[in-house]
């Protein structure tokens, strides 16, 4: 059996790494999931649009995180920005469903990557 097909996917942002998509087989991600991607303790969530969310290091301007994997912005197609002005460490979009966080078809997040500027931002 394909375990590609099982679950769904999520949109990680490395700003070290590039934009890469996840395959969460549970079909979400749960916060230990969530802590050992972004590589954090503690988790925020920021609203990109009635779609997206944006799962991000807490803590990322004060425990190093800037410095150590860097910061990024999110731009949609027509440049405008999404969410905050700038991001610390790594983040994970997932699709909001109602009162959830979800992932999408493997379809759905290569679109998604596809439509979205993402831009690496150094900390001086």
């Amino acid at each position: 059996m394909n375990t590609d097909l099982i679950g769904l996917y999520g949109i990680v942002i490395d700003p070290n790494e590039g934009v890469s998509i996840k395959h969460f087989p549970n079909g979400r991600a749960s916060l230990n999931e969530l802590y050992a991607t972004i590589d954090c303790d503690l988790v925020e969530l920021s609203i990109l649009t009635d779609e997206l969310d944006l799962f991000i290091d807490e803590e990322g301007l004060v425990n190093g995180a800037a410095e150590r994997v860097g910061c990024f912005q999110i731009l949609d197609a027509d440049g405008e920005r999404l969410g905050q002005l700038m991001y610390a460490g790594r983040g994970v979009i997932l699709k909001n469903d109602g009162d959830d966080s979800v992932g999408f078809s493997r379809q759905r997040a290569t679109a998604i990557v596809e439509s979205l500027m993402f831009q690496s931002m150094a900390v001086l």
